[in-house]
């Protein structure tokens, strides 16, 4: 498992930015939809600025293996300003989680690092086609 998660890393990492364009800020539509996380989980984005997620790896406690997972809705935002790439947030019960954007040979894509000590990783797809 190890093995597979440091090969996403690699290959996650030597994608790039999610966006085609890198000269400007990214555009939330490219977020609205269906995406299914590798790790079972699943993620709706509105137009509306909320979101709901289902089984959603928040964090991996002390002496466990497993992530705890959460399920609910929220809201989401995209904080472009003063990162070096911009970062998907979800707030959901006044806790916020942060997703990166990447690309999987050459599909746009989210990842949410669970547990960078053990490389704990979930990485989300698009399951419908973006209206652009």
């Amino acid at each position: 498992m190890l093995v597979a998660n440091a090969a996403v890393l690699c290959l996650v990492s030597a994608c790039g930015d999610f966006d085609e364009d890198d000269s400007g800020p990214f555009r939330p539509q490219r977020v609205i939809g269906h995406w299914k996380g590798d790790c079972g989980s699943t993620l709706d984005v509105g137009k509306d600025g909320t979101f709901r997620f289902a089984d959603f790896p928040v964090e991996i406690p002390l002496g466990r293996s497993e992530p705890v997972r959460v399920t609910g809705r929220g809201k989401w935002s995209i904080e472009n300003e003063g990162y070096l790439s911009p970062s998907f947030e979800l707030e959901h019960k006044k806790q916020f989680y942060g997703l990166e954007f990447v690309r999987v040979h050459g599909a746009p894509a989210l990842r949410r690092l669970v547990d960078v000590d053990v490389e704990v990783d979930c990485l989300f797809r698009r399951t419908d086609v973006p209206a652009e």
